[in-house]
């Protein structure tokens, strides 16, 4: 019974990690966009401020007070009623310009919330590419390491038969040394001429030499092997350094990703980038003013209202006043046909003596206020422009270092396939073979900076589009 519970659990626990699916790019960036702080807090702001404008508009209305009242003075009652409703409007009008404000302000709130939401988003996608091209690192470093098995295994296929011809080399050195030593014992003890003795002798000797010869280079081959086997094991070692140098940034780069959308990392599949780009692909320009520059303006706009109202407050006020009432002291203040109306209207004009001196240093103020506003939308356009033509070259660097990595990729790998077919017809020798770890090496380096600059140039795409404050992704 055990063991089949064990199975239908078994069997549970395969059907949910076959049909769960990874986390994708779109899952993180919603969450990103539902945690996020900075976010929210905008959002609170462009609630407040259309509050504003709304507060502000209402200031616009006419004072209106209603007031009643019924005394009671030694016995007799009477009531008394009063409607009054009043409006000043002056030169300087407080109300326009707090309106005019709050609309600056509103515009300002919009614009920060949709710069920051664009940002979000691209912090979102960065750190999901950085870690996309990390682990593509380890899958290229992991195809690396296989290949040095490879290569390990032909070096150690090329050593076994070598050895064996050096053992047989030995072997017949040895033995045209024991014909040396007996062709040394005739010459002593014979009777024999001493001329044919000595041709023999060196005839023995020239073999010996030529056995000799094959012997040191069979040892030479043997030698340039065995430092390439030490090689090979140091090359793996490196990649190992590698390896857990990879898995020690996917840590971090996970950890940054889950802190960016505000989620508890439970181990989740994540969705992983892909590094295809489009050749033909080009920056677009952006028809629509900058939301860095939008927002420079807007607030140049509300310096300059700021500073409107204080020139204005610089000449004489003008002030219209309008004033309706309606009053009854009938002891029935709900008969209206009895209350008295009343209208006021009035015009005036005043000015302080003092305005020079009170106002007019604020005003110089705020004229510099405006000046620095205008110097900073002016810097800001200025370095939006240098931001733009240094991401255009390093674009343009990308694109052309990858066509160079590419070609030195593709080389490498045609000389690995002809390197193996040519030592496997001995067309090669070892010396030549042994440069394989070395192509081997420039390929994986190759695909590591590929891997790399693919991924830039995706990044940097969106970061144009941040930039011109286009679709971030086509979407945000």
């Amino acid at each position: 019974m055990r063991k089949h519970i064990f199975l239908i659990l078994l069997l549970m626990a395969g059907l949910i990690s076959l049909y769960s699916k990874p986390l994708s790019l779109d899952e993180l960036i919603k969450a990103g966009l539902d945690n996020a702080y900075s976010l929210k807090e905008k959002e609170i702001l462009v609630t407040n401020s259309r509050l504003g404008v709304k507060s502000a508009a209402w200031d616009f209305l006419p004072s209106a007070d209603v007031s009643a009242c019924r005394e009671n003075e030694d016995g007799e009652y009477s009531s008394s009623g009063k409607l009054e409703i009043a409006k000043d409007i002056e030169l300087e009008d407080s109300d326009y310009f707090n309106y005019q404000q709050a609309q600056l302000d509103k515009s300002i709130a919009d614009l920060n919330w949709q710069q920051t939401r664009k940002e979000i988003v691209f912090q979102i996608y960065s750190a999901w590419l950085d870690w996309s091209k990390t682990t593509q690192e380890e899958k290229i470093l992991r195809e690396y390491e296989e290949k040095l098995v490879t290569i390990k295994r032909d070096f150690e296929k090329a050593q076994s038969p070598l050895l064996d011809d050096k053992k047989d080399l030995e072997a017949q050195s040895a033995a045209k040394m024991d014909s040396l030593e007996a062709s040394d014992k005739e010459a002593g003890t014979s009777g024999k001429k001493l001329d044919i003795v000595r041709n023999r002798y060196k005839m023995i000797q020239g073999r010996l030499a030529n056995v000799n010869d094959s012997i040191s280079f069979v040892s030479t081959k043997l030698n340039t092997i065995f430092y390439n086997l030490l090689q090979n094991d140091v090359s793996k070692t490196k990649v190992d350094l590698e390896k857990a140098e990879r898995v020690n940034a996917l840590k971090k780069q996970r950890a940054e990703l889950f802190n960016l959308i505000g989620l508890t990392d439970k181990g989740e599949d994540i969705e992983i980038a892909s590094t295809l780009l489009d050749p033909s692909f080009t920056f677009k320009q952006s028809s629509k003013e900058s939301l860095f520059i939008t927002k420079s303006n807007t607030d140049l706009r509300k310096a300059q209202l700021e500073l409107l109202q204080k020139k204005i407050g610089l000449y004489p006020t003008l002030k219209l006043s309008g004033n309706y009432g309606q009053s009854s002291e009938n002891n029935d203040i709900f008969k209206f046909a009895d209350y008295d109306k009343s209208y006021t209207f009035s015009m005036g004009l005043s000015w302080s003596l003092w305005s020079p001196w009170t106002k007019a240093s604020n005003y110089s103020q705020l004229r510099n206020e405006v000046f620095l506003k205008e110097l900073e939308l002016s810097e800001n356009q200025r370095v939006l422009s240098l931001d733009l033509q240094k991401l255009q070259d390093e674009w343009d660097y990308l694109k052309e270092t990858l066509k160079l990595y590419t070609n030195i990729e593709d080389k490498a790998r045609t000389s690995i396939l002809h390197v193996k077919e040519s030592f496997r017809y001995s067309d090669l020798s070892t010396v030549e073979f042994a440069g394989i770890k070395d192509n081997a090496e420039d390929e994986k380096d190759a695909k590591l900076e590929i891997n790399r600059i693919r991924f830039e140039m995706q990044k940097k795409v969106q970061e144009w589009n941040l930039l011109n404050s286009l679709p971030v992704l086509d979407k945000y």
